[in-house]
């Protein structure tokens, strides 16, 4: 029976980490064809798709971290998931919309940070299920 559990939980740690690498292939495509926009048109590009571009970054970091703590420890898994859940939603409902920046990048930066947790924890949220299905 025990061995039963440990090969249902390895599967559910493989559709995690399957999960993972689908999304971060997505992330890097996108952000490779972002990346040419870039070249061809920059003031274009800045107007329109900067915003994405850092978003798509922010969530690449993420999904990275995710991949390297996936060392085959379940509870370990289910227990960063909840902890970055918990923390985007404290950011997300807790967190200061503005930085005490003159930079007005900065604070346009921070707002897109927070677009990016929003995905983050949906994303985040349906890994957790998996887990505690």
């Amino acid at each position: 029976m025990e061995k039963e559990k440990k090969i249902v939980c390895t599967s559910k740690l493989e559709q995690i980490a399957s999960r993972a690498k689908y999304r971060l292939d997505i992330i890097d495509t996108d952000i490779e064809n972002y990346n040419e926009r870039m070249r061809r048109d920059y003031e274009y590009f800045f107007r329109w798709y900067a915003d994405n571009l850092y978003t798509l970054h922010i969530r690449k970091n993420y999904y990275t971290q995710l991949m390297l703590t996936n060392t085959g420890d379940v509870e370990e898994m289910r227990l960063y998931l909840k902890e970055k859940i918990a923390t985007f939603t404290t950011e997300l409902l807790e967190g200061e919309l503005l930085k005490c920046s003159n930079n007005p990048m900065t604070n346009i930066a921070l707002l897109v940070g927070l677009k990016a947790k929003q995905v983050l924890r949906r994303e985040f949220a349906d890994l957790l299920k998996v887990l505690e299905s």
